[in-house]
């Protein structure tokens, strides 16, 4: 169901995700064979002895309590992340962006979405305050069990005209900054990579 001034409608699956405040980064990787050529590869690197260990950059080093922030996203606009990859299961990159509050209702439809997910390896989760230690947004529609998790899409929509006027006007608060996690649901061990897409 919606809210009855908004709602947050999320898309999601069945795979699950870990959970961890861990960092993790970004980058490609390489082949390298015994005569020392190089080839473009997102897999890994072969050296002299035969061993095959992947070679993919670090880049974020971001924590759940220091998240990378993607900036603001006025109506009408859009902003992307960098593309990263995470190679270990159970770490997560973290991300915060703002969609300040301007007219209620209408302001645009804040929405997150992946524009890049190799193999659908990555899904995120959404929170409303600084996550360390706290539960998801709540979903209106969709979601995990209600809550904003496991994810492939989040948007929030303010159509209701009674919304933001006594009594109604706390119903379903604009989400202003929202705290994005980024994780793999799949086995890792590749360096896959994914870029978030945020738009109004």
């Amino acid at each position: 169901g919606s809210n009855s001034d908004s709602d947050s409608d999320a898309t999601t699956d069945d795979s699950g995700g870990s959970n961890s405040d861990s960092n993790s980064n970004s980058g490609s990787g390489s082949t390298t064979d015994d005569s020392g050529s190089t080839t473009d590869d997102a897999t890994s690197t072969t050296d002299d002895t035969g061993t095959t260990g992947l070679d993919c950059a670090d880049g974020l080093g971001n924590l759940c309590g220091n998240p990378y922030d993607l900036g603001g996203v006025d109506e009408g606009e859009a902003a992307m992340s960098q593309t990263t990859t995470i190679i270990t299961p159970g770490v997560a990159d973290w991300f915060q962006v703002s969609f300040l509050a301007v007219n209620r209702p209408g302001g645009g439809t804040p929405t997150i979405v992946f524009a890049q997910n190799d193999n659908e390896a990555y899904r995120f989760d959404v929170y409303t305050t600084m996550p360390c230690g706290g539960t998801p947004a709540s979903c209106g529609e969709g979601g995990d069990n209600g809550q904003a998790k496991n994810l492939l899409e989040y948007s929030f929509t303010d159509d209701q005209p009674d919304c933001c006027s006594p009594p109604d006007d706390s119903m379903v608060s604009w989400p202003g900054t929202l705290y994005i996690r980024v994780y793999r649901v799949d086995d890792g061990g590749d360096c896959s990579t994914y870029q978030l897409q945020l738009t109004r």
